[in-house]
Formats: structure tokens, C-alpha cells, sequence
């Protein structure tokens, strides 16, 4: 079973009653839908900061246009290739 903590959240009346609706027509808890928003918040984060990461891999590597995509993905092809070709 999934180990879980009781928190005390405030949130505008306007966002609750939102809240309630969605709860009752999807047939969840309250508690159930916004652990998936929170799950889903924490998803888009974690993307937005791996995107940032790899552009700034990118970047260092001189990987600033869909030419340079190309250009890396097709050194890495040949690169491959060749060493098939060497076993």
C-alpha cells in the first residue's frame, strides 16, 4: 500500500467548487483529483526541467538549429556504422 500523509490545503471558493464538480462527475474523491493535478504539475515540471538541461547540452555542444539535429544525428549514424564495421 501506497504510504500517504493528511494535508491541509486553503484554495479559493471559486477553484473548490470547480473542484467538487469535476470530483462528482468523474466519480473520484476530492483527495483522488488533486493528487492527480498535483502528480501531473510535478510531471510538467520535472519536463520543463529536463528541457532546459538538454538545451544547455545543446547548446555547448554548438546545437542550435535543426540543421545542426541533423548534422549530429548523422555523425552518430556513421559513427555507429563504423564501428559495426570494425568488430
Amino acid at each position: 500500500m501506497k504510504k500517504v500523509k493528511a494535508l491541509s490545503i486553503t484554495i479559493p471558493g471559486e477553484l473548490t467548487e470547480k473542484l467538487h464538480k469535476i470530483s462528482k462527475a468523474e466519480n473520484k474523491s476530492v483527495s483522488f483529483v488533486i493528487s492527480e493535478a498535483v502528480m501531473s504539475y510535478c510531471g510538467k515540471k520535472e519536463l520543463e526541467e529536463a528541457r532546459a538541461e538538454f538545451s544547455e547540452r545543446a547548446r555547448k555542444m554548438g546545437v542550435v538549429s535543426e540543421e545542426d539535429i541533423d548534422r549530429v544525428i548523422h555523425e552518430y549514424r556513421q559513427e555507429r556504422k563504423s564501428a559495426k564495421n570494425h568488430r
